[in-house]
């Protein structure tokens, strides 16, 4: 459930665990505003839980608006509100369309599992569509990336990959890339089992990006890492949290 201290601390039934997620957001959520911010409560709520509702989903701000009633320009404004009181993050394509705005090929996450899992009213993760499993496991990576980069010797960017090419379209769910242009690709797929076909989008980033690219990842649930090549793993998401799942 996240990383909220207090709901980390207490050690309460899903149901409790709900509640607190939820007067968290509200306590965030108040009509109080930063100055020259427009704000209005319940349009921030409606746009947010809607991309709660998505993890990892690309922001189509056009459909995003449709679905909750509110004009695409409304929707973009409040995007940008959530993002600055830290219950929503914004990962930008590392080849972005030309002629684009970044947030138009931009990918949406929870700032915070315990946020997508009320708005998705998770008490049981295996339960799940496998759209929202695959949203929150991919969620759940790209936070302890997220939170690795903060004290990490090597200062890195988060990315999203996607590019089209002769109407084919290629994508790598995370990218580290580092001060010298160094990319790392990480794929995210929440099974235990990994077909070859996995490596798909990491072995067209690798062709695309030529010498820049340094290592590929799948993470999975799988229980140990496994190389398919020098440069290719499969590695199980116990790496992003504990040294001792790498002996």
């Amino acid at each position: 459930y996240g990383g909220l201290p207090r709901t980390r601390l207490r050690k309460s039934g899903p149901e409790h665990l709900h509640e607190q997620a939820g007067e968290a957001i509200d306590a965030i959520l108040t009509d109080e505003v930063l100055p020259d911010e427009r704000f209005d409560a319940g349009n921030a709520r409606r746009v947010l839980d809607y991309v709660l509702r998505h993890p990892a989903a690309e922001l189509k701000v056009t459909m995003i608006g449709r679905e909750v009633g509110l004009d695409p320009r409304t929707v973009d404004r409040y995007l940008d509100v959530l993002v600055r009181r830290f219950l929503f993050v914004e990962l930008r394509n590392l080849r972005p369309p030309a002629k684009k705005t970044p947030r138009t090929s931009a990918k949406g996450f929870p700032a915070d599992l315990a946020f997508a899992a009320l708005a998705n009213d998770v008490t049981d993760v295996g339960q799940q569509p496998d759209t929202v499993r695959g949203g929150l496991f991919e969620a759940f990576v790209m936070q302890q990336l997220r939170a690795h980069s903060g004290w990490s010797r090597t200062r890195t960017s988060l990315w999203h990959w996607r590019h089209v090419q002769h109407g084919r379209s290629h994508e790598v769910d995370l990218v580290l890339e580092d001060r010298s242009g160094g990319l790392v690709g990480i794929e995210v797929k929440s099974t235990s089992s990994v077909r070859t076909d996995a490596f798909k989008g990491l072995r067209a980033m690798k062709e695309h990006y030529g010498s820049r690219f340094r290592r590929g990842f799948v993470v999975t649930s799988n229980a140990a890492a496994t190389p398919l090549s020098e440069d290719l793993w499969t590695i199980p998401a116990d790496t992003l949290r504990t040294r001792a799942a790498w002996t």
